[in-house]
């Protein structure tokens, strides 16, 4: 666990909807090569969000923070 600990990233997404607005999330991630390449699930960051009153809506826009276990960030 010590070892693998240092692999796990924490992950923020931020969506820009439709006529204004913002949705966001996050999730989960580990590092999967050297040179920083993560893995997770595609709905942490898919393009597509619920909209409160029912249905989906697909953003215009979205920005990707990635925190590595050292603390050190990266966007996207």
């Amino acid at each position: 666990v010590t070892r693998i600990k240092q692999a796990v990233v924490y992950i923020e997404v931020t969506l820009t909807l439709p006529g204004g607005g913002e949705s966001g999330g996050s999730g989960s991630g580990f590092v999967i090569a050297r040179d920083g390449q993560v893995v997770t699930n595609a709905h942490v960051v898919s393009l597509d969000t619920e909209r409160e009153e029912g249905g989906t809506v697909r953003a215009t826009r979205r920005r990707v923070l990635v925190t590595f276990y050292s603390g050190t960030e990266q966007a996207k």
